[in-house]
């Protein structure tokens, strides 16, 4: 996303800029998720537990990173490293807000 922040931001920015009313958002999001909606949508034929319908979590999943993105990535954000905002989010998508179990030795 850093490579191509101006468009990013023009593409973000256009969908708010067109309402809620437009569809854009929306639309833009479930393409920009399918790979997302696909793995969901495997996992749920190998009968895995899902917290709902495939292409809804995806697209929450894809809000939540792009909003998170479009936010870290301006110059004077908050000053996290990659590894920590992937390692944080990647251990939210995975286990929730109840976080990851965590054996005792």
């Amino acid at each position: 996303m850093r490579d191509n922040l101006p468009v990013i931001v023009a593409l973000q920015e256009s969908a708010m800029a067109a309402g809620s009313q437009s569809g854009q958002a929306w639309q833009r999001l479930s393409q920009d998720t399918a790979v997302l909606r696909e793995h969901l949508d495997y996992l749920r034929e190998r009968r895995h537990e899902l917290p709902g319908d495939p292409a809804l979590i995806a697209a929450a999943m894809g809000g939540m990173l792009a909003t998170l993105a479009y936010a870290l990535l301006p110059e004077g954000g908050p000053d996290y490293s990659d590894d920590e905002v992937v390692d944080t989010v990647t251990d939210l998508l995975l286990h929730g807000l109840k976080g990851a179990l965590r054996h005792l030795e």
